[in-house]
C-alpha cells in the first residue's frame, strides 16, 4: 500500500504522513521518541536496552554485601536523565507503574517467549502500559533515578536492567554479550 492509497481511503492525510514516518525510522534501524531519533542495535530478535550506552557500571552479583540482581547501565551520570530505554524484546507489558515498587521505583516488566521476563528499573516516566503488546526496540520509558537508587555523585540516574527466567532472577549478562563483545 501507498501513502496516497491510504489518504484516499479517507484517513486522516497527517495521521498516515505520521505512521508512515515511524515505520519507515523503525525498519531503517531508528525508532522515533518524541522526534527525535534513536539508533537502535538488534541483534536477532533482541535489541541492547539503553540505545545511547553499553557502559555497565554495576554487574550482576555481589554488591555492598548484598546481591545485586541485575546490571546498572549509565554514561553520562545524571546527564542521562530523560534518554530513551527500549524493549530488548518483543513480549507484553505485565507491570507498569510509578512509586517506590520494593525499591525499583517507576518501573516496567516485558513478558516475553520461553518463560523470560525483563524489568526495566529506575524510570523517569513510563512510555508502555500494562497488557500493552511491545516491539523489541520500542521505548518503554525514560532513563531516571526513582527508588533506591545510590551515587556518590549527583542522584544516581540510570537503568537498573535484570532479566528472569521461569520466575527466578538470572544473571542478565549471558543475554547481552553479542553487545558486548562476547
Amino acid at each position: 500500500p501507498t501513502i496516497e492509497m491510504w489518504k484516499g481511503a479517507g484517513h486522516l492525510p497527517y495521521y498516515v504522513d505520521e505512521v508512515f514516518m515511524h515505520f519507515n525510522l523503525y525498519s531503517s534501524g531508528y525508532i522515533a521518541k518524541e522526534n527525535n531519533q534513536v539508533p537502535i542495535s538488534m541483534i536477532g530478535d533482541t535489541v541492547w536496552p539503553v540505545p545511547h550506552t553499553k557502559n555497565i557500571t554495576s554487574p550482576y552479583g555481589s554488591r555492598w554485601g548484598t546481591i545485586h540482581e541485575g546490571i546498572d547501565i549509565n554514561q553520562a551520570g545524571d546527564a542521562d536523565l530523560g534518554k530513551p530505554i527500549v524493549a530488548f524484546k518483543s513480549g507484553m507489558v505485565v507491570y507498569s507503574r510509578t512509586g517506590w515498587n520494593g525499591g525499583w521505583g517507576n518501573v516496567v516488566q516485558v513478558e516475553h517467549s520461553n518463560g523470560l521476563k525483563t524489568v526495566y528499573a529506575h524510570l523517569s516516566s513510563l512510555g508502555v502500559h500494562e497488557g500493552q503488546q511491545v516491539s523489541a526496540g520500542q521505548v518503554v520509558g525514560e532513563m531516571g533515578h526513582t527508588g533506591n537508587v545510590r551515587s556518590s555523585t549527583g542522584k544516581g540516574t540510570h537503568l537498573h536492567f535484570e532479566v528472569w527466567l521461569n520466575g527466578n532472577r538470572i544473571d542478565p549478562t549471558p543475554y547481552l554479550t553479542p553487545w558486548l563483545g562476547g
